[in-house]
């Protein structure tokens, strides 16, 4: 009983929640959305859950091919600006490669704006 009645957890993002998405370089689809790995959440003193933060690391862009819970980028759990958590960021679904094709009529929809 010490535990909880001294302790708290702070949740940020439930396993498989959407935490962001990245841009997809080279594939059937223009982005991506990132879900989380596991709980994102840390335990911490009753009373110091403000002292929490997290920070998504994330690329800018990804190539295709993607495959579904591929690691994309990660969630750093901080107190007081010390990292005391690690969470993988993965693909919430597949990107398979465009051909080339698709690449030459991306390329020619954002030269005459026909998006």
């Amino acid at each position: 009983n010490y535990g909880y009645a001294k302790h708290a957890y702070k949740s940020f993002f439930e396993k498989g929640n959407v935490c962001g998405a990245v841009k997809v370089g080279k594939g059937l689809a223009d982005s991506i959305e990132v879900v989380a790995a596991a709980d994102v959440g840390t335990i911490c003193l009753k009373g110091e859950e403000k002292s929490l933060a997290y920070n998504q690391v994330l690329p800018r862009y990804v190539d295709a091919p993607i495959v579904k819970n591929q690691k994309i980028g990660e969630i750093e759990i901080y107190k007081d600006q010390t990292l005391v958590k690690k969470v993988d960021l993965v693909a919430a679904q597949d990107v398979p490669e465009a051909g080339v094709l698709k690449e030459i009529l991306k390329l020619l929809q954002g030269v005459f704006l026909l998006r």
